[in-house]
């Protein structure tokens, strides 16, 4: 059962400007600005979720280099 949970694409809604969020696809549900593009999961443009860190560079199946922010506050996840 877990296994199957990594085929379930997440995304953020901060990822594109909306309104309401529902499940209404006639109304782009509810999604009033334009889509990400592949290439912007790719290049890291859309990178979010990495706490503490900021993607420095990525190399799709090869590497990834993230650089600490030095103001960021930890006491967010305590």
């Amino acid at each position: 059962m877990p296994e199957l949970l990594s085929e379930i694409a997440i995304l953020s809604d901060r990822i594109v400007d909306h309104g309401k969020i529902s499940l209404d696809l006639a109304n782009k549900c509810g999604v009033t600005g334009a889509w990400p593009l592949i290439d912007d999961f790719n290049t890291g443009k859309a990178a979010m979720g990495t706490g503490p860190f900021v993607l420095g560079k990525f190399d799709k199946g090869a590497s990834i280099t993230l650089s600490r922010v030095a103001a960021h506050s930890l006491s967010a996840y305590r």
